[in-house]
C-alpha cells in the first residue's frame, strides 16, 4: 500500500475482518487542448480528469454537434508546493451529441434499419419514422487524430438524402 491510501475497516457479512483502501484526496493540475488549466482535488487523476471535464467552460462551444466528440484532457499530480510533475497522465472523454427533437410532438421512434460489421463492432442504422432523422452508433469507433479506439458508442445524427422536406419540417420518407 502506498502512502497516498488510506484503508478502512467495515463490516461485512460473512465476513469479519472485511478492509476496502479509499485513495486519499490530491491535488491535480487538469487541461484540455483548448482550454485553461484547472487545480482540483479528487481521489485520483481519473475522477480530477472527469471533474474537470463536467465543469469545465470550454466544452459551451461543442453544444449543437451532431454527433460524439472526444476530448483529450491531460492531469498532472501537484505537489506540496503547487507545482506539477514533469509527466502526466492523459484520459479520452466523451461529449455526447444532444439528441435532435422530433419533428412530431410525440417525439422519436427509433427503428433499427439495419447494421454493418465495422473492426471489432457494429454500426447500426436507425431512423425515425415520424421525422425522416438518422441515429448511427458506432461500437468501433477510433480517434481521428491518434487512429486509438476510444471507449463507449460514437453517436451522430443526420438528415438522410432520401427525405424531402415541407414547410413544416416534417419528413416524407420516400
Amino acid at each position: 500500500m502506498d502512502a497516498n491510501t488510506k484503508t478502512l475497516t467495515a463490516l461485512a457479512p460473512h465476513k469479519s475482518d472485511a478492509t476496502a483502501t479509499i485513495p486519499e484526496m490530491r491535488a491535480y493540475r487538469c487541461c484540455d487542448d483548448g482550454g485553461d488549466s484547472v487545480d482540483i482535488e479528487a481521489n485520483s487523476a481519473a475522477s480530477a480528469a472527469e471533474e474537470y471535464f463536467s465543469t469545465a467552460a470550454s466544452f459551451g462551444s461543442w453544444e449543437g454537434d451532431s454527433e460524439t466528440r472526444w476530448v483529450r484532457v491531460r492531469v498532472w499530480v501537484l505537489d506540496a508546493g503547487g507545482h506539477p510533475d514533469d509527466e502526466y497522465t492523459s484520459h479520452l472523454l466523451a461529449v455526447e451529441p444532444a439528441e435532435p427533437e422530433c419533428a412530431d410532438e410525440r417525439g422519436h421512434d427509433w427503428e433499427r434499419e439495419g447494421a454493418v460489421g465495422h473492426g471489432g463492432g457494429v454500426i447500426a442504422t436507425e431512423r425515425c419514422p415520424r421525422c425522416g432523422l438518422c441515429r448511427y452508433i458506432d461500437s468501433w469507433h477510433q480517434e481521428h487524430s491518434t487512429g486509438l479506439l476510444v471507449p463507449g458508442d460514437h453517436v451522430s445524427y443526420e438528415r438522410p438524402d432520401d427525405v424531402e422536406w415541407d414547410d413544416d419540417d416534417m419528413a416524407d420518407v420516400e
